[in-house]
């Protein structure tokens, strides 16, 4: 599947091989993107590194915040 993601005016490419692989603009990326304990809480791990996200649908779309961030 592919998405357009925009961050702060910025477009990026993002095509969804699989449940471990996801290519941002041509670049390939192998995560880990479980939910925790059925909650809008999820564990990612993306190149070795962990992050905690909250993720929630609104009007527009789906809000993310992650590392204290809101997208």
């Amino acid at each position: 599947m592919k998405y357009i993601a925009t961050i702060e005016g910025k477009e990026f490419l993002v095509d969804v091989i699989d449940e471990k692989q996801v290519v941002v603009n041509g670049k390939p990326y192998h995560i880990d993107f479980e939910s925790v304990s059925g909650q809008p809480v999820y564990s990612l791990i993306a190149e070795g590194k962990s992050h905690e996200a909250y993720i929630a649908q609104a009007d527009e779309g789906w809000q993310v915040l992650l590392r204290g961030r809101s997208y």
